[in-house]
């Protein structure tokens, strides 16, 4: 079978990522994604979904950073894709990010870890609009049933997974940033650990199965039984 070619970089290793696409949808050039938390996605940055953009994927792009939604709108001029800049949540409200998250005990945690540079340190919190995300869906016209939601919004993953009413949206795989069995987290933040399963369970209790984990622990694919999910080995 032909493989769906992921070649920008992304959070897996060289070709791992297309292959767990092919296995989760075959080469399939006609998908629908939405990808909540983009951040930069050019050179040398990169994204886990802009390639299937690339190859007929229709996408919706969810990215709180206003600084980012130029470079959004660049990488995909030619591909079929909605951007909203939203931060998604769990509450419509004025808020503000930094370091890439909206939660104050994971920007702290990973400056005490030391992941920061000195730019980031020095930058002043950035105003941004948060929305339900049940409401970013309905105002995008996400359809009822569809292919791929990736989550990666540092620590905030449990605000935006919470907010989402799967009896009306029922994504068949879904693409999670997770802590909650990262080593260096368990043992030293065991609140974020809390809150990152508590965005697991929600897609426990929801008909979802874990089927795939990166070797780092950071991102873990999720099947809809009720989609009739096939086991990712």
């Amino acid at each position: 079978m032909k493989e769906i070619t992921i070649t920008d970089i992304n959070d897996f290793s060289k070709d791992v990522l297309g292959k767990i696409y092919t296995k989760l949808f075959g080469f399939k050039d006609n998908g629908y994604f939405v990808e909540i938390g983009v951040g930069r996605c050019l050179p040398p940055a990169g994204s886990n979904t802009a390639n299937l953009a690339d190859i007929g994927w229709t996408g919706v792009y969810i990215e709180p950073n206003t600084n980012y939604i130029d470079e959004i709108e660049t990488r995909h001029k030619d591909n079929n894709v909605k951007i909203y800049n939203y931060a998604a949540g769990s509450e419509n409200r004025t808020t503000y990010i930094k370091g890439d998250t909206l939660d104050k005990e994971t920007y702290n945690a990973i400056k005490s870890i030391g992941w920061y540079d000195e730019q980031i340190l020095n930058e002043k919190p950035a105003e941004v609009e948060e929305k339900i995300t049940n409401e970013i869906f309905e105002e995008a016209k996400v359809p009822a049933k569809f292919d791929l939601l990736t989550v990666d919004v540092e620590g905030w993953e449990y605000e935006v997974i919470k907010s989402i009413d799967f009896a009306k949206y029922r994504p068949l795989v879904v693409l999670l940033e997770v802590r909650y069995n990262d080593p260096l987290f368990v043992h030293n933040f065991p609140e974020l650990v809390k809150t990152s399963q508590q965005s697991v369970d929600v897609l426990l209790n929801n008909g979802y199965r874990p089927v795939y984990q990166q070797h780092d622990k950071l991102n873990q694919f999720f099947i809809c039984d009720l989609l009739g999910g096939a086991v990712l080995q």
